[in-house]
């Protein structure tokens, strides 16, 4: 069985490729997964996530750039932008770019 990989601080993320992501207002998207007709919702914290993953990015660096934008605690922050990329990870809707180091992905 093979272990799920689990992304880090220092992970290199981008959106997957083949995927539709249409705005519905207020700042939402919603998604279409093309190779598995499943559609995805993102409220506007998600949408702007995914924003800044359209190019490969470290999640540091999305951190670092939500800092900017929201007025939210660094810990909480890294938190949970580690939590949902790792369910858009689970469901197939981004790519680790690259490895960055032995022990995180």
């Amino acid at each position: 069985m093979k272990t799920p990989i689990v992304i880090g601080e220092n992970s290199i993320v981008s959106q997957m490729p083949g995927l539709v992501a249409v705005d519905i207002g207020n700042e939402e998207k919603a998604m279409l997964n093309i190779q598995s007709g499943k559609y995805y919702g993102l409220d506007d914290i998600g949408s702007r996530i995914w924003e800044l993953i359209e190019k490969p990015r470290t999640v540091h660096e999305v951190v670092v750039e939500l800092l900017i934008e929201y007025e939210v605690d660094e810990k909480a922050c890294l938190q949970s932008v580690l939590a949902f990329l790792n369910k858009l990870n689970d469901k197939g809707l981004i790519q680790l770019v690259s490895k960055t180091s032995k022990f995180d992905y």
